[in-house]
């Protein structure tokens, strides 16, 4: 499974141009929605919030959310957020597509690192097709269009893994893949942490047992890349010891990581094989062709190359189907060998090699995948009642239709029904991201408090929120937008920390002499609970309706 070595300059320009055109295809595809879709809580509006008021602070050191430090995870998002911020010098800091771009642009980029990991594994030709499967999988997709950390560290382990992949081909020459192994973790580092180092240490441990191998190590210069790595990573974490104590460390490292590892942490928990039933969704398309590339990869498990991609996907996934806090983009990081497996068994099939049950359960799976995004693309609007978006029907129809051609077509011309299969997905995640999640407006709670306070012209100064504290409020409100409880709201009143507030509706009798006008209502998705808030002037003052007349 060795890299095919280059035919000359047409070639290589052939090969740039392909990895040219899968970066502008796969920008352009991801990019559906990043605008549309409102600001989603609560770990993107935390991200966003605390990258804001980094950037108009000018402090890249700490971090902080409202008044409140925020240390669950390093710096490096924020850097990146606050950078985009700082360079676009918005007159509207509350756009949440500014804090996206380095998500989306992580993304884009993931595939064409598929491929530069892929070529020392599987060769150039698989290897491109398994970049182009990394383009148009839902998993890249949702973390394109969200502001958190995870499209930024797939870009950061594919740089580690592809220059680890090469050490073990044995295709290091010279310095250039050390620096980016090295760099790559120190990237790592600053955007999650250790947790970088998942799937390096697991293809390590894995080659170790199995192949009684750690000399390839060495190709990576461990003894000047160490240094390297704690000259671009260290400074940051030598700050912010310096600027919070052990107060980062304890948050970070003990609350977030070790609680995770600990116990199912915000309700997230779940049994294992939870992430197997999610990679139907989370997978889809390609989950049609896992199937024949897990019998593949056993049948040809002692190639050198299929040791590393086995070693790459199965230790941490087992870790994580193990660990109690279980979210659906943890094993982000592993997809990459996925596609590259998954890869591999179409160019099999393609070659005539179609092993009958892998295939049929493949497509059991692919079906099941379908009816899923079907059901959200029209169905998600009927459950929240209201109208179906006709693009959203338009996208369904064109997804029915790609998928009956991919049907047809896989025994007669499986490549063309390959191409069926990419194009439904890729319409699919356009119908639903673009069209159908923009429309489903009770869920934008925050959305519509933000434009209900901005109809209130004459409200001159920061809102009170009762009970009702998701952190997409305060990035849409403002940093000085009060989280309080009803007990609390007279005295927020009468320091003059707020002029107005918004409280549930079914509270109002507890604060007395209160009369609510400019009612908002929604779904809050987070609680599972019907959302009613009313705005008022003051406690014990009646307020006009509107507020501002």
């Amino acid at each position: 499974m060795a890299a095919s070595s280059g035919a000359g300059g047409p070639a290589r320009w052939s090969t740039r141009l392909s990895l040219v055109l899968l970066f502008v295809a796969a920008l352009a595809s991801l990019s559906v929605g990043i605008a549309t879709i409102p600001v989603t809580d609560r770990d993107e509006a935390r991200f966003a919030q605390a990258s804001r008021q980094m950037a108009e602070t000018g402090d890249f050191v700490d971090i902080r959310y409202q008044d409140v430090p925020r240390y669950k995870k390093p710096v490096g998002i924020y850097w990146a957020q606050a950078g985009v911020l700082r360079l676009l010098n918005p007159e509207e800091p509350s756009q949440i597509w500014m804090h996206r771009l380095p998500s989306l642009l992580a993304a884009a980029l993931a595939p064409l690192l598929v491929v530069w990991a892929g070529v020392p594994l599987v060769g150039s030709v698989v290897a491109l097709m398994a970049g182009g499967m990394m383009a148009s999988v839902y998993l890249l997709y949702a973390e394109a269009h969200f502001a958190k950390t995870d499209a930024a560290l797939l870009v950061a382990a594919l740089g580690a893994m592809g220059a680890l992949s090469r050490a073990w081909m044995g295709q290091v020459r010279g310095w250039a893949v050390p620096l980016v192994f090295w760099t790559s973790v120190a990237a790592g580092l600053l955007l999650k942490g250790p947790v970088v180092l998942a799937p390096v240490a697991s293809v390590i441990v894995w080659v170790a047992v199995l192949k009684r191998e750690v000399r390839w190590l060495l190709d990576l210069r461990p003894g000047p890349g160490l240094l390297w790595m704690l000259f671009l990573a260290g400074p940051w974490y030598v700050a912010i010891s310096l600027e919070a104590g052990w107060a980062f460390w304890a948050e970070s490292a003990g609350r977030d990581l070790a609680g995770k590892i600990a116990e199912g942490q915000e309700n997230h928990g779940g049994p294992p094989g939870l992430y197997l039933l999610w990679l139907l969704m989370m997978g889809w398309p390609w989950v049609l062709v896992f199937p024949a590339a897990a019998v593949m990869a056993w049948r040809r498990r002692g190639e050198r190359g299929m040791t590393f991609l086995i070693g790459w996907v199965v230790p941490f996934w087992v870790v994580l189907e193990l660990v109690p806090t279980k979210l659906p983009h943890y094993p982000l990081p592993l997809y990459p060998a996925l596609m590259c497996l998954g890869a591999l068994a179409i160019r099999d099939w393609l070659g005539g090699e179609r092993p009958v049950w892998p295939a049929r359960i493949g497509a059991l799976f692919w079906a099941i995948g379908l009816a899923w995004f079907l059901l959200l693309i029209l169905g998600a609007p009927i459950w929240q009642g209201v109208p179906v978006p006709l693009v959203s029907v338009a996208g369904a129809t064109g997804v029915v239709a790609l998928a009956v051609a991919a049907a047809l077509k896989a025994r007669v011309a499986p490549g063309l029904s390959l191409v069926s299969v990419m194009g439904a997905a890729v319409l699919a995640f356009w119908a639903f991201l673009g069209s159908t999640l923009p429309a489903l407006t009770p869920f934008w709670i925050s959305t519509a408090l933000a434009e209900a306070t901005e109809r209130a012209a004459c409200l001159d100064g920061p809102v009170g929120l009762v009970g009702y504290h998701e952190p997409s409020a305060v990035f849409l409100l403002g940093q000085d937008t009060l989280l309080t409880w009803p007990d609390d709201l007279a005295a927020a009143f009468a320091s003059g920390r707020i002029v107005a507030a918004w409280v549930p509706e079914d509270s109002l009798e507890t604060t007395p002499g209160v009369e609510g006008a400019n009612l908002v209502t929604g779904f809050n998705y987070n609680s599972g609970r019907d959302v009613a808030l009313r705005l008022i002037e003051a406690p014990g003052t009646p307020a006009a309706a509107p507020v501002c007349p």
